[in-house]
């Protein structure tokens, strides 16, 4: 088997080292031979939902009523849900939680939701839900 060999780099500025991964299989990296104060430094590419559902909504269309956001099975399960509720595409001011009371305002628009999963590790990723029919 033959030593590993080593090569001075004179003047170096950055050095950047790309490492992939195997599932199940271990590794490890060193850095040596770096110029004094030099920093090292490693990032990871976040990962992405594997399942990632089109979010419904729940309740009926009509002033007065409350509809809920339903956020289906994602994998891997998010730690938090990020919510927006929408009038005929524009933001409903303040309407950011999983369920939204249908006012006065509403009546007659179509209803959408934004729902944006967030794990740590994972990309955040957004859904939405699309137009529902017009509120009665």
């Amino acid at each position: 088997m033959h030593a590993p060999r080593r090569r001075a780099l004179i003047g170096l500025l950055s050095l950047s080292l790309v490492l992939s991964a195997q599932a199940g299989i271990a590794g490890s990296a060193t850095a040596a031979d770096a110029p004094a104060g030099a920093a090292a430094s490693a990032t990871r590419a976040a990962s992405a939902f594997t399942a990632s559902p089109k979010p419904t909504i729940a309740g009926a269309l009509r002033v007065g009523s409350t509809l809920t956001a339903v956020t289906g099975e994602w994998a891997p399960k998010p730690t938090t849900f990020g919510y927006r509720w929408w009038r005929d595409g524009v933001a409903i001011a303040g309407a950011t939680g999983s369920t939204l009371k249908l006012t006065a305002a509403d009546a007659g628009a179509r209803i959408d939701l934004t729902v944006t999963a967030r794990r740590g590790g994972y990309a955040s990723l957004a859904r939405s839900s699309g137009p529902t029919t017009a509120v009665a």
